[in-house]
Formats: C-alpha cells, sequence, structure tokens
C-alpha cells in the first residue's frame, strides 16, 4: 500500500538501503548490490558532498558533547541546518540531532520546546518513514496538552491523521 496517493510520472523508488544513512556509506552499499543509484537523495547528496561532510562531522561533534546545556545544543542545530542551504526535503541526518535535542528539552520540563522540536522532527520524518512521523506528531500533542496548550496539540494530531497511517 502507498502511503499517499501516485500520480502518472511520480517517482517510485524501492529503498535498499536505510535513506539516514550518510551519502558515502548509502553509496558503497548500494554498489555492493551491482549498481549506481540514481534517486533524487543520492543525486542531491552528491552534489552537495562537501556539505554532508561537514553535517558528519558535526553530527560527531555534537553528539561527543552530549553534556553540553540544551541551549548550546540549539545553536549546533541552527548550525547544522544551515548546512543544508536551500534544501527543504531529505534531511534525514538532522532527524537525529532533534530526537535528542527534543528528549533534552523534556528532561529539562521544558515540554513546548520539546514538542515543537518532535513537530519538525515530524516532517522530516514524513519523508521517508510515515509511521514514525505519525507517532511523532502525537507524541508532540501528548507534551503540548501537558503544557496546556490545547490548540497547539490538535494540530499535531490533526498532522497526524492527514498522513493517512492506519495500522
Amino acid at each position: 500500500y502507498a502511503s499517499k496517493p501516485i500520480r502518472a510520472g511520480d517517482e517510485l523508488t524501492d529503498s535498499y538501503v536505510p535513506a539516514d544513512l550518510p551519502y558515502p556509506r548509502r553509496r558503497r552499499e548500494i554498489e555492493k548490490c551491482g549498481f549506481t543509484c540514481t534517486c533524487a537523495l543520492c543525486q542531491l547528496d552528491k552534489s552537495e558532498l562537501e556539505l554532508g561532510v561537514k553535517r558528519e562531522e558535526l553530527i560527531t561533534s555534537v553528539l561527543g558533547e552530549l553534556k553540553m546545556s540544551s541551549k548550546v545544543f540549539d545553536k549546533q542545530i541552527d548550525k547544522f541546518k544551515s548546512l543544508y542551504g536551500t534544501r527543504d526535503k531529505y534531511r534525514y541526518d538532522l532527524a537525529t540531532l532533534l530526537t535528542i535535542l527534543a528528549g533534552y528539552y523534556q528532561k529539562d520540563g521544558n515540554l513546548k520546546r520539546s514538542a515543537t522540536l518532535l513537530m519538525e522532527l515530524s516532517s522530516i520524518q514524513a519523508d521517508y518513514y510515515p509511521m514514525n512521523a505519525m507517532e511523532t506528531a502525537m507524541e508532540a500533542s501528548r507534551l503540548f496538552r501537558a503544557s496546556k496548550m490545547e490548540e497547539k496539540a490538535r494540530e499535531c494530531l490533526e498532522r497526524a491523521l492527514a498522513l493517512n497511517i492506519f495500522y
């Protein structure tokens, strides 16, 4: 089953490896299958190879400093986002950092900030893991509700329902 309607001319893909792997590793794994992938993600990552290396270095740096405050982590996330330039999709490695930062904020009791980051994460996940995107949006709704922000909680639920994923 498709997670969204498919129109004539839409590209259909089958992932041989997880889309959130760094491009060099993804390319090596796919080449073991005997071909070179030319999907939109691989073409974009190939054209932005230098930025991809910088993003990977920043992930390693940030994850190595997990004891930093969440405000410092927020600044690192902003720096990381800038390494995507104008790219508005296929930002899979950003999902890792958003997940970690949302957890930090939740642990610190800042549920509103955690929920906001989870909604950003849900938007990224919708491109490649719609089921996870739905669950993330539902968790954001729970956190907004706990923060007495009913309107935001409702928006999260509407986003989850819009993904049209049913168990």
